[in-house]
């Protein structure tokens, strides 16, 4: 005696089409030995939309633009701010570049 098995009913139409799982961390970090997540504390930026809490993904690796937000060090402290709204004498140290934000919202 002998049995078999058959699929019965259709198959499903996405059944073709496997989706890769989400990654987020190969999506965000580009440079993996180069980037930190860091969390916000203060609201100094919540007209430009960052908020205590949020997560920041700095990027060491790369040099800011004009308009880049940068964590950055100045006497010691680390500050959160756009490269241009420094003064050459606030003795600013770059420490990276913001590559993304991620906010939990729920």
């Amino acid at each position: 005696m002998s049995v078999t098995t058959s699929p019965v009913g259709f198959a499903s139409p996405a059944e073709d089409v496997m989706e890769r799982s989400l990654d987020l961390h190969e999506l965000l970090v580009k440079h993996p030995a180069a980037t930190f997540f860091v969390r916000v504390s203060g609201n100094q930026l919540a007209v430009k939309g960052i908020f205590t809490d949020d997560i920041l993904i700095v990027d060491r690796s790369l040099k800011p633009t004009i308009n880049s937000l940068i964590v950055a060090i100045i006497e010691g402290d680390f500050v959160l701010g756009y490269f241009n709204s420094f003064s050459k004498k606030d003795n600013l140290e770059v420490w990276g570049v913001v590559v993304s934000l991620i906010r939990e919202n729920l």
